[in-house]
């Protein structure tokens, strides 16, 4: 709550003393991204390496 029991008070404002703030405009953006492409590496080989080296461990478990 807003305790509004005291004396009253007059604000007047000097148009002369007071500074008005502008916003700030720059042609650069504030920050600078290099866009670059996504390349996906090939990691089919190691997979394939990977996949028949768990097949192996598999089928020597089972037996």
């Amino acid at each position: 709550p807003i305790d509004t029991s005291g004396e009253a008070l007059e604000v007047t404002l000097d148009e002369e003393k007071t500074k008005v703030v502008e916003p700030e405009t720059t042609e650069t953006p504030a920050v600078e991204v290099q866009e670059t492409e996504e390349s996906k590496q090939d990691n089919t080989d190691e997979t394939k390496e990977y996949s028949a080296s768990v097949k192996k461990r598999i089928d020597k478990l089972t037996k």
